[in-house]
């Protein structure tokens, strides 16, 4: 087993010569990211999230633009045709190729770059395991709407968006809470 497979150390990328592994016992409860466009706040974020679903560490992640979806996207067999329905046809257009090249393109060019960060498909199979992704989409449809995600409408729409928030929330909350309780004794809790 390579060394950051062990539980409670968090694999988030290569020096020059030997993985850049943090302890997990040196996070705090909760966490903001900031820097500047382009300085690699969501690659550490995704990594974090990452490591910390591998360990069995319970995260709520509160994402406006949307890039924490992305852990939804896990193949394990790194082949094309796990990525073809992800693949956006106007790029391999501009590519010149077909979505079924494309795919196999991008698939390689993934199984490389893990590759060359000491990454493998069963890595992300221990991640998919591991984790119990759940995307909550208010406004939308795309992924799984709050259940008492009211409709939009011009009138009230504040009043409604911020009474659905806080019950998401205080949802979010619970499902911690449950996590981290489960498996302990009561004399633990």
């Amino acid at each position: 087993m390579a060394d950051f497979e062990k539980l409670g150390l968090f694999y988030l990328g290569r020096t020059a010569d030997e993985p850049f592994l943090l302890d997990a016992r040196d996070l705090t409860t909760h966490a903001i990211c900031v820097g500047m466009t382009g300085s690699g706040k969501t690659g550490l974020c995704l990594g974090l999230l990452e490591e910390a679903a591998i360990d069995g560490i319970p995260v709520i992640a509160i994402d406006p633009k949307g890039d924490v979806g992305n852990l939804l996207l896990t193949f394990p067999d790194l082949d094309a045709a796990s990525f073809a329905p992800w693949v956006n046809a106007d790029d391999a257009a501009r590519a010149g190729v077909s979505t079924e090249v494309f795919a196999e393109q991008e698939a390689a060019r993934w199984r490389t770059g893990l590759a060359d960060w000491g990454q493998d498909g069963a890595r992300i199979a221990r991640l998919r395991q591991a984790a119990d992704v759940v995307l909550y989409t208010p406004g939308s449809q795309a992924a799984r709407p709050h259940p008492e995600q009211p409709r939009r409408t011009a009138a009230g729409c504040d009043k409604r968006w911020r009474s659905a928030w806080r019950s998401g929330v205080e949802h979010c909350r619970q499902s911690v809470e449950s996590a981290r309780h489960r498996g302990r004794s009561p004399d633990e809790s």
